[in-house]
């Protein structure tokens, strides 16, 4: 791969994944800014950001629900006096290790809606259902 290739690739990973804009681009590489808005505008990266964006919203929404859920089943189980079954556990496990995998790279986390838990929220409601201080 030639070297322009290389810094062109590099360029369109940084403004459409890491949210950098073209100026940032261009102090970082050394790369004239008229150059990024041809390979943009050529590339259609404005495109391929907000995809990447989308995507990256509903994953992350997505696994917060699913973890919201899990612990209102958790509670409702536990108000009611029945036993947890261990696996709901490993479940909220393996999904707050996805949500941190999937909000590790954002670099402007959405404020959380009313009546939804975020990620950090999340983890401190499971900390103390696993400490049985709440229900």
């Amino acid at each position: 791969m030639t070297k322009k290739n290389e810094n062109g690739d590099y360029a369109r990973m940084l403004y459409v994944m890491h949210g950098m804009t073209l100026t940032e681009i261009a102090a970082e590489l050394g790369i004239a800014y008229r150059t990024l808005q041809n390979w943009k505008t050529t590339g259609e990266w404005g495109k391929e950001r907000a995809s990447f964006v989308r995507a990256k919203e509903n994953m992350s929404r997505s696994l917060s629900v699913e973890l919201t859920n899990i612990i209102r089943s958790i509670e409702r189980k536990r108000a009611a006096g029945e036993e947890v079954d261990m696996e709901l556990y490993e479940r909220i496990s393996i999904l707050v290790k996805s949500i941190g995998l999937s909000r590790k790279n954002e670099m402007n986390s959405p404020k959380p809606k009313q009546g939804k838990l975020n990620a950090s929220e999340a983890l401190e409601k499971i900390n103390k259902i696993l400490k049985g201080d709440e229900f």
